[in-house]
């Protein structure tokens, strides 16, 4: 059985906790060794409402991982809490940041080094300092982040060039073709996934400034 112990309030002593059996398909909440809650997991992804000892409702629901409102305020660590989506958007930025300064060295062999090597790392700089700003919270950081990696994904998509001869046929072979295709669609799709998480993180520093 897998047990995690969470605050009912930041700071809190862990009061509330949260156990796993039966492979992850039941769910049991005790809050101070009173049993509050007991449930399966595919009931919880719809969400449910139980009561605590004291009165108060507490509001489960199970996404990513577990969600928890106690009268409607988020339980501290639970995928309720807003720092949850804050805390994790900087991880994908800091990447973005590292992809943007391979690309500065990739270009930097000549010498000079190119303008675009000189972009590159000033957007490398850019996405690291905004994932700092951004661990503390900071709305701002957020919409700078998703501007900065929305503009270094667009600059750094790998178009798919066909050269055609003089009769107008393609001199790439078919599986190359498929190969470019493929590597631009993948790139497409981890780029979206990348604004979706750094918007998710903006969002939630939105609300956290709302509190």
């Amino acid at each position: 059985m897998i047990k995690v112990r969470y605050p009912l309030e930041r700071g809190g002593p862990p009061r509330l906790e949260v156990s796993w059996s039966d492979g992850y398909r039941r769910v049991k909440i005790r809050l101070d060794d009173v049993v509050v809650a007991r449930s399966d997991v595919v009931a919880l992804r719809r969400g449910r409402t139980f009561e605590l000892p004291d009165g108060r409702p507490l509001a489960v629901a199970m996404q990513r991982g577990i969600a928890m409102w106690v009268d409607g305020v988020p339980v501290p660590e639970t995928y309720a809490d807003p720092w949850i989506r804050v805390k994790s958007a900087p991880i994908w930025v800091l990447s973005i940041g590292a992809a943007a300064v391979w690309r500065a060295l990739y270009l930097a062999p000549e010498r000079p080094w190119p303008a675009g090597t000189w972009a590159n790392l000033a957007l490398a700089v850019s996405l690291c300092a905004s994932a700092v700003a951004m661990r503390r919270g900071s709305y701002a950081a957020h919409v700078l982040a998703l501007i900065v990696t929305l503009f270094w994904l667009l600059q750094a998509f790998p178009m798919v060039h066909l050269e055609l001869d003089a009769e107008g046929r393609t001199t790439l072979d078919a599986a190359t073709i498929v190969v470019r295709v493929l590597s631009a669609v993948a790139y497409l799709a981890i780029g979206v996934w990348v604004l979706r998480k750094i918007a998710r993180g903006a969002h939630a520093a939105r609300d956290l400034h709302r509190q």
